[in-house]
């Protein structure tokens, strides 16, 4: 496991995007597709329903296989991620970013997504994992009960601008 990067982002809009630096629009708009599969994927962007808007730790990954969702991951989605060699950022609307290097390929991007400490009002914290598939499948490894996933996930969404 290479740690890319770890950072504390504040967290607005209840979303976390990871996206190529070459991305002009890194963020999507939502549907309630979107909304029920707690995510908006799009080529080169995805954007990943969060736990709250709250200060949050961000660890940033690359494996050579995707790790084993911690015990203590409440939420956990494995999207398809193409690198276009830009490099990788991860942000939330109107916060700080963590940018890191990614060679270009195709990738699995898991998210995982863990309770915020205390009484909900504690930071939060999500792990960012890339590791190189090359079938890489959409799919939720895990649910909360915020989740309401259709029975097709949806891999299309348009650009916020």
């Amino acid at each position: 496991m290479t740690r890319l990067g770890t950072t504390e982002l504040l967290v607005s809009y209840s979303q976390l995007a990871a996206y190529n630096r070459s991305e002009e629009h890194p963020y999507s708009d939502w549907t309630d597709e979107h909304v029920g599969q707690g995510f908006a994927w799009r080529e080169g962007s995805v954007s990943f329903g969060t736990l709250g808007d709250v200060r949050s730790l961000v660890e940033l990954e690359l494996d050579e296989r995707l790790p084993e969702p911690a015990a203590d991951a409440v939420r956990v989605i494995v999207v398809p991620f193409r690198a276009d060699g830009s490099g990788i950022a991860v942000s939330s609307i109107l916060s700080e970013t963590l940018a890191a290097e990614l060679p270009a390929g195709l990738y699995e991007l898991q998210f995982e997504a863990f309770e915020p400490a205390g009484d909900g009002d504690g930071p939060g914290r999500y792990r960012l994992a890339f590791a190189p598939a090359e079938s890489p499948a959409a799919r939720i490894v895990r649910q909360d009960e915020e989740l309401d996933p259709p029975a097709e996930l949806v891999l299309a969404a348009e650009a916020a601008v």
